[in-house]
């Protein structure tokens, strides 16, 4: 752990030289960086099947981002990956609306089937 303790955590953002961007996938592919804190820019082009966890921070603005993201986790049938969406207290007491009519028609076949 002393070793590579400075490497279990890294960033992962757009305006990282490719050179470090390439270290963090190598360096998780190799099971030394443990937990990649990223933006959107790590899912492209990273192809690692067994991610046991995916934590969003805070709502996507779609429910594909949502899919994409925690699509990450998992991609290996026997491996129980978690995926968690973490809100802060902003979105405590929020309740959803009972009277909401959906916009489209697929949403609302979607509800009419419940």
């Amino acid at each position: 752990m002393k070793k590579y303790g400075d490497k279990l955590i890294q960033p992962y953002y757009a305006d990282r030289s490719d050179t470090d961007k390439n270290n963090v996938r190598a360096s998780f592919a190799m099971n030394i960086c443990r937990i990649i804190c990223a933006t959107e820019a790590c899912g492209m082009g990273m192809n690692v099947p067994d991610v046991a966890g995916v934590f969003q921070v805070d709502i996507p603005i779609n429910l594909a981002q949502v899919q994409q993201r925690f699509g990450r986790g998992g991609r290996i049938e026997s491996l129980n990956a978690i995926c968690t969406l973490i809100l802060s207290k902003a979105f405590r007491g929020l309740k959803p609306d009972l009277e909401y009519v959906p916009s489209n028609q697929t949403q609302r076949g979607i509800k009419d089937k419940k």
